[in-house]
């Protein structure tokens, strides 16, 4: 399969990453081929797209189509590809250049745009990296794999013919429940490996995860280049891509780290596929993903032919745009909305641990903060609520319900907020708000069945679950815990 690279460098001249010297690039070639083949008004006599809305013109149902896409998304959301548009699989124009801008932009020596989330990168990744690997003649490569990577890893690693050993099934974590790699066990079994002349042939790593853990790469990537002439490795920045683009931060990514410890040990060789997973923190539909190869020529033409199998032949043309646009953005503002959300996490810490008005929230310790092997994410805030003020369950309910604000992760007696580049001064502050006036009045939490003070309802259904003087054991108690946590309204009569 042929794919159009960004220019060849040499592993020791790697070119610095977009912040430090290289000017923003606006240009979105991609972005523009698609609005100047929608404008035309193009009818299809291929497969039956939405485009345009046609199919539904005269049906019941167009309204609810162009309140939730709109007309523009209709009309983008096409079948069009070749020559008209590009090719997916072997792009030569508008896709080609948007791909080698974001190579550019990202550092690294090409870049695939995907469709399918980074669960479809992940499979892509290690399909290619397996067929790399066994083409040298190994039958059964050996790989280290991170305990802690997300599920499509593990899937796509079950099912390669690898050899593949976990580090610590024992991974860290703290009294939250959060999560990261036991990076000391995994460079322990990485150095003993190699030691004994049985070197793993390809580390897998969860690079930045949801907890709001990320890898110290340049501290790991050199401890694990001492023990060997060159590195095979497989990152998953899910949570980070937008950290390419800020110059505080964009240092300890993958493909950075890689371009300086290479740099300090131009002999040796790193061979690197890095995962994007770009719309959970740029300016991307969902399921848009990155995945950039550095390294090696033959390996980039693996990732290719390994995008052809797995991918779908009907990519979202909405999505590739996405991606071309949500790289063009974080070129030219990334800097300065990543400053934002750093501004707010560091004001939302400074007001509820020091302001007696949030006395029921406290803001807790960054992840890994006594794990030299790990980097805090600070845009992850993790924050607990006093269970005397409220439930952390039922607070992410009431914060939903009643002020618009939703949060996917609760942690025993927290909450984990993302401030990621969507999150707006006014959106920050409504969020204020609703801490303040919770904390102030309080939030009806789980009560205990073992009281017997009156009524206690569930509702829905409606029915007393305790009435006067009834004394209620230990399934009572299973029962309210159950319906606490499928959100029922409880009451006391």
């Amino acid at each position: 399969m042929a794919h159009v690279r960004a220019k060849r460098r040499t592993s020791a001249a790697l070119s610095p990453p977009v912040t430090s010297t290289r000017a923003p690039n606006t240009q979105t070639p991609f972005a523009d081929a698609l609005l100047r083949v929608t404008s035309l008004g193009m009818s299809s006599l291929h497969a039956l797209p939405v485009s345009g809305g046609r199919s539904i013109e005269d049906s019941e149902l167009r309204s609810k189509y162009r309140d939730i896409f709109g007309d523009a998304y209709l009309a983008a959301d096409g079948s069009m590809s070749g020559a008209v548009l590009d090719s997916f699989f072997r792009p030569k124009s508008s896709l080609a250049r948007a791909q080698r801008i974001a190579a550019e932009a990202f550092g690294a020596d090409s870049t695939f745009f995907i469709t399918g989330g980074t669960t479809l990168a992940n499979r892509v990744a290690i399909d290619a990296m397996a067929d790399f690997l066994t083409a040298t003649g190994k039958a059964a490569p050996r790989v280290l794999a991170d305990r802690t990577s997300h599920q499509s890893a593990h899937f796509c690693l079950d099912r390669a013919p690898l050899d593949i050993s976990y580090c610590n099934q024992r991974f860290c974590c703290d009294r939250h429940g959060r999560t990261w790699a036991d990076v000391n066990d995994l460079v322990h079994r990485y150095r003993e490996a190699a030691a004994s002349g049985d070197h793993f042939d390809l580390v897998v790593l969860s690079g930045a995860n949801y907890d709001g853990a990320m890898l110290d790469m340049r501290t790991l990537l050199t401890e694990l280049l001492q023990h060997s002439e060159s590195l095979n490795l497989i990152v998953d920045e899910a949570w980070s891509a937008i950290n390419a683009f800020h110059p505080g931060l964009c240092e300890n990514t993958a493909l950075a780290a890689a371009r300086h410890v290479l740099a300090e040990n131009p002999t040796k060789t790193i061979r690197l596929i890095v995962t994007h997973s770009a719309h959970k923190s740029m300016s991307a539909i969902r399921q848009g993903s990155y995945l950039h190869v550095s390294g090696d020529d033959e390996l980039v033409q693996r990732v290719s032919m390994s995008l052809y199998r797995n991918h779908t032949t009907s990519p979202s043309l909405p999505i590739l745009a996405s991606l071309d646009l949500a790289r063009a953005q974080a070129e030219l503002e990334g800097a300065d909305l990543l400053d934002r959300s750093l501004a707010c996490a560091q004001r939302l810490g400074l007001l509820v641990n020091e302001h007696p008005e949030y006395s029921g929230f406290s803001v807790e310790e960054s992840p890994g903060h006594d794990d030299p092997w790990i980097v805090p994410d600070r845009t992850k805030v993790l924050l607990t609520v006093d269970p005397s003020i409220s439930d952390a369950c039922e607070l992410r309910l009431r914060l939903a319900r009643d002020y618009g604000l939703y949060v996917a992760r609760v942690v025993d007696h927290a909450i984990l907020i993302n401030l990621h580049i969507g999150v707006t001064e006014e959106i920050f502050q409504r969020f204020l708000a609703a801490l303040l006036e919770i904390s102030t009045s309080g939030v009806v939490g789980p009560p205990s069945a073992g009281t017997d003070t009156g009524f206690l309802v569930a509702y829905p259904p409606g029915i007393p679950l305790r009435v006067p003087g009834q004394k209620a054991g230990s399934e009572e108690e299973r029962r309210l815990t159950e319906i606490h946590k499928n959100n029922a309204e409880l009451f006391q009569a």
